[in-house]
């Protein structure tokens, strides 16, 4: 029998905070896995089962109208994607085998989806694409958190130095955390909401009007020599720039995919170890069931109401 199933979408753009009622289900084709694929899949294309949907910070930046952020903005009506994992049910694509998990950042906001062969090669390319074994000792899920996070190659850390880390119990958070303490950093981290200080145990905001700088200065008068953050947060303007020069700073953006066919390999390998290690136990998952459960867990997410990194299972 056909799989009917339906996707989601954005139904308008927010003027103001984002809301579930910002989003829709739409229709999408059903698709029956035991009918012939070649009315479904030309070659080089795969049928794809999704089971986890990440939810990131980053995607509010592409829910707007007219703004772009450094990836391509959602557009009304049309499935939303993100990171995510799935198994390959069916393929036309030898390098992609039925039966395979992969991790890709065109995961659609559905149970099911075909991915055209031309978009498999350019993310294979870009490492945005990769075949993952199903090990018993890492989670699927892992590849959408501890997996996909680095520390090593713009923060230039040496032992015993301190980095700062806001939002700390966000997922990117979580695994700086890790990652810096398996290298004998001295972590200073922060949360702004109170249910999270069972991970980060200072919040600036307490009492109110709190501020992050005095508390970072109560705690390490001797200055920083690290700050990880996570986009999605509020802007500031450079209040301090004076201090830049004679203390040669050092301010760095970067994007997730910078560089990435050169350092994901390692933090495959690196993370992996540790994880067998049980050096990743203090690493927390949020997953709520459910295609419909979305919208509601998007939007809380962005609001702090989570408790470690965001999943949707399918």
């Amino acid at each position: 029998m056909p799989l009917p199933h339906s996707a989601l979408a954005l139904a308008s753009f927010p003027d103001g905070w984002l809301t579930p009622e910002h989003f829709t289900f739409v229709d999408v084709p059903a698709i029956d896995p035991d009918g012939p694929m070649e009315d479904v899949l030309d070659d080089g294309d795969a049928l794809l089962e999704n089971t986890y949907l990440s939810l990131d910070p980053y995607m509010r930046g592409r829910i707007a109208q007219g703004e772009h952020s450094y990836t391509s903005n959602f557009k009304l009506w049309q499935p939303i994607d993100g990171y995510g994992v799935s198994k390959i049910l069916h393929s036309r694509n030898l390098r992609n085998p039925a039966g395979q998990h992969v991790t890709s950042v065109v995961t659609r906001w559905s149970n099911y989806q075909v991915t055209k062969r031309a978009t498999i090669e350019a993310l294979e390319k870009a490492t945005m694409w990769i075949l993952v074994e199903d090990e018993p000792d890492v989670p699927l899920t892992y590849y959408v958190g501890p997996l996909d996070v680095g520390l090593f190659k713009y923060g230039e850390p040496k032992k015993g130095e301190t980095l700062f880390v806001s939002g700390v119990s966000r997922a990117v958070g979580q695994a700086v955390i890790i990652l810096a303490k398996s290298f004998s950093l001295r972590v200073i981290g922060s949360a702004g909401v109170t249910k999270r200080l069972l991970i980060a145990w200072n919040n600036y905001k307490k009492p109110p009007g709190g501020s992050i700088l005095l508390a970072i200065k109560s705690i390490a008068p001797n200055g920083l020599v690290g700050d990880q953050q996570e986009f999605g947060g509020s802007d500031y303007s450079i209040t301090n720039g004076r201090f830049i020069v004679p203390n040669r700073l050092m301010i760095r953006g970067f994007i997730v995919r910078d560089d990435r066919v050169e350092w994901i390999g390692r933090v495959f390998d690196d993370v992996k170890k540790q994880i067998r290690e049980g050096k990743w136990k203090a690493y927390k998952e949020d997953a709520r069931k459910g295609l419909e459960e979305a919208p509601s867990f998007f939007v809380g997410m962005l609001k702090g109401d989570n408790r470690g990194k965001a999943i949707i299972q399918l």
